[in-house]
C-alpha cells in the first residue's frame, strides 16, 4: 500500500442500536473515525422499479490492513456527501491493504 494513493476523505459511521418511544429497535449511525482511503472503481446503473428511479452504484475502496479489526459489514461509509453500504471486506496481509466493496445507499 502506497500512502500517497490515500487521497479521498472518508468517514466511517458506526451503528448504534437504540430503542424508540414504543420500544422498537432502531439503528442510528454516528461518526466513528475520519480517514483517507484509495478510491479505485465505480460502476453502476439507474433502474426504474415500480415507477421509482433506483441507483445501483458500486464503489471499491482500499486502505491499510489495520482497518480490518475496526470496520465490519454493519458500518456505513460517507464519501463526498453520500452514504455507502459495505457489501464485503477482504484483506491482503502481504500488501498491507484491505479492500472494501460498497454500494450506494438509496434514500
Amino acid at each position: 500500500m502506497n500512502s500517497g494513493e490515500l487521497r479521498h476523505d472518508v468517514t466511517i459511521l458506526q451503528p448504534v442500536d437504540t430503542r424508540d418511544a414504543y420500544g422498537g429497535l432502531k439503528v442510528v449511525y454516528r461518526d466513528q473515525q475520519a480517514l483517507k482511503l484509495k478510491f479505485v472503481s465505480q460502476s453502476g446503473v439507474k433502474a426504474d422499479e415500480n415507477h421509482e428511479v433506483v441507483q445501483n452504484y458500486n464503489v471499491v475502496f482500499f486502505g491499510y490492513y489495520w482497518l480490518k479489526g475496526l470496520i465490519t459489514e454493519r458500518h456505513l461509509l460517507r464519501w463526498e456527501g453520500k452514504l455507502y453500504r459495505i457489501t464485503s471486506i477482504a484483506g491482503n496481509v502481504r500488501r498491507n491493504e484491505i479492500q472494501i466493496n460498497t454500494e450506494l445507499v438509496n434514500e
